[in-house]
């Protein structure tokens, strides 16, 4: 036996071991899966946006492909357009050149012939003659300039051309640019296609992993049904065995439970540990943070004592520059006063000794000279004010300074040859204004070096005010900084602190909800009982009124058949209250349960609490006690198993209180449940009184008809009776019949049932009516007591009946009850079966909360290395997103510079248009310079044609007549061509001159339109 329980130990052990090494294998897994997937979602967004951004540069390469084929398209038309008006211009330029020459001969052909004919003529022939040669002659000179016009446009279709070239220079830079974007594009497609590739293995690797996962699960349940086989084959075994199994298996979990508590109280611990180490960490970096800024704001109120002390320094200084300012004030005006004393004094001298004019104007120089060095002085000190306020007027000051030293150096450059010429020694004014020129000069560089040295001090002052703003600054900064994390962590516990608020809410909501439904479930039961009452009375009162309808008859059958129902209806009533009062009663024992749970939750919580406590307490004993010795560290073992199963006991203490819980709730569903099938018996109850009643009612219908036959047969029996005694008449029948339908309408009544006596009313004429209402009141007396018993011996047996068919259905409904009971209890052994199991569900589910909680605390730990690598993606995700920004502002820009080709192209059409209408009406204007040069030239041919047959003719007077007239008809042909008006009155000459205002109002148009069409084609 020794040996076979030894052999199960460790058969058990190592299924143990061999368990707990696939748990951990699962868990790797289960890790490496959580990785892979979060690798896996992340290369997904990768690629994602990477086909955004093919799809990005696709788009933009499409829309520069389409631009690119508009403006080629354009520049072709373009060019086509330009060699077309390039051929038009030569065409043009080629007929011009022909006319003028045929022009040119044709003049010449015309003035040698007009020599040679008309050496004689009269001089107004000769003089229209040359009107006309001068008007041809400036005809000429405008084609020439025409011609040279139409040069100047050939040159800007070449300008143009060269634009044209300048335009496929820029298309070529943009196909360049292109290019870059293709192999920017190709680098990024290579860069995902690794990521594919990279994505693939990754897939791969997950698929293997979780090969490896399934592999494990399958040996699990091999383990697992290999666990359930040895189970089998040792139940087979003694009951001794069995027996020590279970202690065994009671050891184990009790050793599982021990081991996962204790699992999670080193996790816990290890967590708290974890958490005491970085709040120390924070600590110690707070306390760190605390003491630099501490050091800071030392060092910036050492620095702004500094300061103050500077200030005050440089205010002593600017009061000692105050009293030196006024000390030299008060000098100066001594100086003056003492010279003004001099002067007055030499002046008094030379006025006394005479002199000559060369003195007295010396003398009037020094005076003016002194004037000038007051002037001077004074604007000196209104410098020396403002040197203060900026060094801009230093500078100025000094440059005047400068130009009066100057001035002094010309003026004594002046005055040295008038004083040699004088005297040669100075004199004593000239030696004291040189003295106090001097001295004002010393002074003023004296307070200028002062001044700078006090602006250099103050400009010190200033940058180290500066520098403690910006310590000061910062400090404020980084203290701002800690403030608002320090905030934040209150927030946080706030957070906290109101979660379990909300949730010890919760649980009061809950336990009021109970409440509420308790007090529901109980005025419902009232209600179900008064109800039920009710029914019952109106019930018993319907029977009432049932047994009042006939009460003549024994009714012993009746009286028995109710009385049974009367207590089939009690024994309900008993039930149905004794159900309540035991559905009361389990209420009651479900709330003090309830109440009992709460109060076990409320102790439980303070056990957890104090357990708490006692961990923490043991948690800082074990810190202090690590460096004791062993014994210690046994007696904080033996504590933290005491503690541990003190905790087993708390959480089965717990799960007892839930299963209660779970049962009280169940035993509520429960009792709800019967209340409503109660109801619903009742209800049933209800409708079956009904049915009784509506019987009730088709049973005194049907009386009533049975009543009214009976009636009407002892009427017609007695009729024929009275018939055959007496013979009476038809009349008299009737009303016979009459009287008898009013007996028994009047003898229709709820509680006596009399006979019906029937009055006939007869003549008193003859005697033989009165033996016959006689005769037939003895002979119908009998008859209608006969036809009552019948109709009371029905209803009897009806009453029977019913009453036969009331316990019938009183028995199936009380066997209908009996296997409702039955199903109840049934059900409620089920629910029990359910609520072990759904407690064993439970207890499971705890234990895998508590591995959940480990595994949380392993999730955590891997979730900041997925973090750091998550920051590392962002980084390289933030680089990507740079270059598809960069690429999309290339993009931008070359959609820009396209839409900016675009708006030039429409410009250029514009300008085409507008040059294509301007070169219409050039060619309107030429068309009709055309026609009337043919006209011309027509009509000179027919003068030619004219003058060879009138060679003959000599007389000037008519050949002077004939050319006047071909020259009006010319004229005015001219005129009616160029759609002019000429009024009758005009003459030759003024007709020409019309026409030479029209022809050129239309060369200065076709100048205009050429002119404007050249500057859009330059802009």
């Amino acid at each position: 036996m020794r040996g076979l329980r030894s052999e199960d130990r460790l058969r058990t052990k190592a299924l143990d071991q061999k368990c707990k090494v696939l748990e951990e294998e699962n868990e790797k897994l289960m890790e490496k899966l959580c990785e892979f997937e979060m690798r896996e979602r992340d290369e997904a967004d990768m690629a994602e946006t990477c086909r955004q951004l093919e799809k990005r540069i696709l788009e933009a390469e499409e829309r520069e492909s389409v631009y690119r084929a508009e403006c080629e398209l354009r520049i072709e038309t373009a060019r086509l357009e330009a060699e077309r008006k390039g051929n038009e211009v030569a065409r043009l330029l080629e007929q011009l050149h022909e006319t003028q020459l045929k022009e040119t001969r044709r003049s010449l052909s015309t003035e040698r012939r007009r020599e040679q004919q008309h050496e004689g003529s009269s001089q107004s022939g000769q003089t229209e003659e040359n009107v006309e040669v001068e008007q041809l002659r400036t005809r000429a000179a405008e084609q020439d300039n025409e011609v040279a016009r139409l040069r100047e446009e050939a040159n800007q279709v070449s300008a143009l051309r060269e634009e044209l070239e300048q335009l496929r220079t820029k298309c070529a830079e943009a196909a360049e640019e292109l290019d870059t974007m293709r192999c920017t594009n190709f680098e990024l497609m290579t860069k995902t296609d690794t990521l594919a590739f990279n994505l693939k293995m990754k897939e791969d690797e997950n698929e293997s992993l979780r090969g490896m996962y399934e592999r494990a699960s399958e040996e699990l349940s091999q383990r697992i049904a290999e666990k359930s086989s040895q189970g089998e084959e040792d139940s087979k075994l003694h009951a001794e065995l069995e027996s020590a199994r279970k202690e065994l298996d009671d050891t184990r979990e009790q050793k599982l439970s021990i081991e996962h508590e204790l699992s999670a109280l080193k996790a816990s611990l290890a967590s708290a540990e974890a958490s005491l180490a970085s709040h120390r960490m924070d600590l110690g970096e707070s306390h760190e943070k605390i003491e630099r800024l501490e050091t800071e704001l030392f060092a910036a109120r050492s620095e702004l004592d500094n300061a103050r002390l500077g200030l005050q320094e440089t205010n002593a200084v600017k009061k000692e520059l105050e009293h030196l300012r006024e000390e030299l004030e008060h000098e100066r005006s001594s100086g003056r006063a003492k010279w003004e004393e001099v002067c007055k004094k030499v002046l008094e001298d030379e006025l006394s000794s005479p002199q000559s004019r060369k003195n007295s104007l010396e003398v009037i120089n020094k005076v003016q000279h002194v004037e000038y060095m007051t002037a001077f002085e004074e604007k000196i000190n209104h410098l020396e004010k403002e040197l203060q306020e900026a060094k801009a007027k230093i500078e100025q000051d000094r440059a005047e300074k400068r130009k009066l030293k100057m001035a002094l150096k010309q003026l004594r450059d002046k005055e040295k040859p008038k004083n040699e010429s004088t005297s040669a020694l100075p004199t004593v004014v000239e030696v004291q204004e040189k003295v106090i020129v001097q001295e004002s000069t010393q002074t003023a560089t004296a307070q200028e070096h002062e001044q700078e040295e006090d602006l250099e001090k103050l400009r010190n002052s200033v940058k180290e005010l500066e520098l403690e703003n910006r310590l000061s600054r910062e400090l404020n900064t980084e203290y701002n900084h800690t403030m608002l994390e320090m905030e934040k962590e209150v927030i946080a516990l706030k957070a906290q602190i109101t979660t379990l608020r909300g949730e010890s809410n919760h649980f009061e909501m809950e336990l009021k909800l109970h409440e509420m439904l308790e007090e529901e479930l109980e005025k419902e039961l009232s209600e179900a009982r008064a109800k039920n009452q009710a029914r019952g009375r109106i019930g018993y009162q319907a029977i009432r009124c049932c047994i009042n309808i006939c009460p003549i008859c024994p009714f012993q059958e009746l009286t028995e058949a109710m009385q049974a129902h009367e207590h089939t209806l009690e024994n309900l009533s008993d039930q149905v209250n004794g159900d309540m009062a035991k559905g009361e009663e389990s209420v009651k024992e479900l709330m003090e349960e309830i109440n009992e749970l709460r109060e076990k939750n409320e102790r439980l919580n303070e056990e957890l609490a104090a357990t708490s406590q006692q961990m923490a307490a043991s948690e800082t004993a074990l810190q202090q006690e690590k460096e004791n010795s062993s014994e210690l560290d046994r007696a904080h073992s033996e504590e933290v198993r005491a503690l541990s199963i003190s905790l087993e006991d708390a959480r089965r203490t717990i799960s007892d209180v839930e299963e209660r819980l779970s049962q009280a709730e169940s035993s509520l569903a429960d009792s709800r449940s019967t209340v409503e099938e109660l109801r619903r018996a009742a209800d049933e109850k209800a409708m079956e009184v009904e049915q009784l009643q509506r019987e009730i009612d088709k049973y005194k219908e049907a009386e009533n008809v049975q009543q009214t036959a009976l009636l009407r047969a002892a009427n017609t029996t007695s009729e024929v009776v009275a018939s055959v005694l007496v013979g009476e008449t038809e009349s008299v029948r009737f009303n016979a019949n009459q009287a008898e339908v009013t007996a028994t309408l009047e003898s229709r009544e709820p509680v006596e049932v009399t006979t019906a006596t029937v009055q006939i009313t007869v003549p008193e004429s003859t005697p033989s009516t009165e033996e016959a209402v006689v005769q037939h009141t003895t002979t119908a007396s009998p008859v209608s007591t006969g036809t009552d018993l019948f109709a009371e011996n029905l209803i009897l047996r009806q009453c029977v009946n019913e009453s036969n068919q009331m316990q019938k259905d009183l028995t199936e409904d009380v066997e209908k009850m009996w296997q409702l009971k039955t199903e109840l209890e049934n059900a409620v052994e089920a629910l029990k079966g359910e609520i072990w199991s759904l407690n064993g569900q439970l207890k499971a589910s705890i234990l895998d909360r508590e591995q959940l909680q480990d595994r949380v605390v392993q999730l955590d730990s891997s979730l900041a290395a997925e973090k750091k690598r998550a920051d590392a993606l962002d980084c390289e995700l933030s680089e990507q997103t740079e270059l598809t920004e960069k690429a999309s502002r290339q993009a931008a820009e070359a959609e820009n510079e396209s839409n900016r080709r675009l708006a030039e192209c429409l410009e250029m059409e514009t300008r085409r248009e507008q040059v294509e209408k301007a070169y219409a009406q050039l060619s309107e204007y030429y068309s009709q310079l055309q026609a009337a040069y043919n006209v011309i030239y027509a009509k000179m041919a027919e003068l030619e044609k004219e003058r060879t047959q009138n060679q003959q003719q000599q007389s000037a007077t008519t050949s002077g007549g004939d050319s006047g007239s071909n020259i009006r008809d010319v004229i005015d042909t001219m005129i009616s061509e160029l759609h002019l008006e000429a009024t009758e009155d005009m003459d030759l000459h003024s007709r020409v001159l019309l026409i030479q205002k029209t022809l050129r109002e239309k060369l200065a148009e076709v100048r205009e339109n050429f002119t404007a069409f050249l500057t859009t084609l330059s802009n």
